[in-house]
């Protein structure tokens, strides 16, 4: 059974890897909980479920994409985070705004100017947060050589390059 958290109630938006790192990092988090799911994938969706319960958290609602609205009402989330395809971003990003959820999304925003612009403009227009991560600045790989190097164990390295193949 999950601790009781007074809490921010965050949706995540697509079960790929980049969501996973997220719910990880969620889940550590006391302020806040993952109410909802969001995800076509019934398999995906399960692997979360699994998840939660290892961080031991608690199972939550899985919303197919046509129920995004409603599960921003029904779960009264108030931040969602969309980690899906990327071209999708706006797809949930706008309705989110407009349904005053505060959204964090993953760079690229999404994939051409106009779902941007879209994006931006419904940022805009309701005064709602819109955030930007960058997800491969966090990432568990680039965290542990940041650690190796920082400890020594590699080494005194000043500068890192990639070399041509």
């Amino acid at each position: 059974m999950a601790v009781e958290r007074p809490s921010s109630r965050i949706a995540l938006v697509g079960t790929g890897s980049r969501g996973l790192m997220f719910l990880r990092g969620i889940a550590e988090r006391p302020a806040v909980s993952i109410v909802a799911l969001c995800e076509p994938n019934a398999v995906r969706a399960e692997y979360y479920q699994g998840e939660l319960e290892r961080l031991n958290q608690d199972r939550v609602p899985v919303y197919p994409p046509d129920r995004f609205e409603e599960m921003l009402a029904k779960e009264r989330v108030d931040t969602v985070v969309v980690t899906c395809v990327d071209a999708l971003h706006d797809v949930y990003s706008v309705p989110a705004l407009e349904a005053g959820v505060r959204v964090v999304t993953e760079k690229p925003m999404t994939t051409d100017v106009d779902k941007c612009r879209r994006i931006n403009e419904a940022a805009q227009r309701t005064g709602n947060h819109l955030t930007v991560t960058f997800n491969y600045r966090y990432n568990p790989v680039h965290e542990e050589v940041k650690r190796q190097i920082a400890s020594g164990t590699i080494g005194n390295g000043k500068s890192a390059t990639k070399g041509s193949s």
